[in-house]
């Protein structure tokens, strides 16, 4: 009976591995960041990214958890059809999550998606827009986001650009690379924009 037990807890662990490894190599095929790293510090580091074709929406929620919720459901309901065409649009990471005092979710349009052929929302709360150019300081983080999670780590790469004598934004960006289905090996960072390249 030991021996059953134990062979099973071992088949379960095996597949709980597999599906984690097939669950990141799905989150990398699918990513569409492009950027280039400016400068790298000792714990974080200085990225320039361009022009980037998006869905974004605004939300309102107080919370973290509230707001992206919302935010997917509303953005993956545009890609998954919900769109004058019905068209299949891919999904890519990272999700965007802009923390200003407006909150807005953005998913980035894979490419040959592009403002001249993209089919409209049929949701007026999803936006098509190009997001522009940025320099930015970004700091990552495992594990999983939340409302508090996510004040404590912009609070820490704001002191680190003060530190280093960085001039920057008060407003923030988050960004989310993984399923909730993948539960380890998570992927965060927050973006700070800065005034200039140091």
């Amino acid at each position: 009976m030991k021996n059953i037990l134990l062979i099973s807890i071992l088949m379960l662990s095996f597949t709980f591995a597999i599906s984690q490894l097939v669950m990141k190599k799905y989150a990398t095929n699918i990513s569409n960041e492009k950027y280039n790293i400016l400068k790298k510090y000792d714990k974080f580091e200085i990225r320039e990214y361009p022009e980037m074709f998006v869905a974004k929406t605004k939300l309102t929620r107080t919370s973290y958890e509230t707001n992206s919720s919302e935010g997917f459901r509303r953005i993956a309901g545009f890609i998954f059809g919900g769109n004058h065409k019905k068209q299949q649009i891919s999904m890519t990471s990272p999700v965007i999550m802009d923390m200003n005092e407006s909150v807005e979710m953005s998913f980035i349009m894979p490419e040959g998606v592009t403002p001249s052929n993209v089919p409209d929302p049929n949701n007026s709360d999803v936006i098509l827009e190009v997001r522009p150019k940025q320099i930015v300081a970004v700091l990552f983080f495992d594990g999983w986001a939340s409302t508090e999670k996510l004040k404590r780590k912009h609070q820490e790469l704001s002191d680190l650009l003060t530190k280093n004598r960085i001039e920057h934004d008060k407003d923030f960006t988050f960004l989310g690379y993984d399923s909730p289905m993948q539960l380890v090996g998570r992927r965060n960072e927050i973006l700070i924009p800065i005034e200039r390249i140091p």
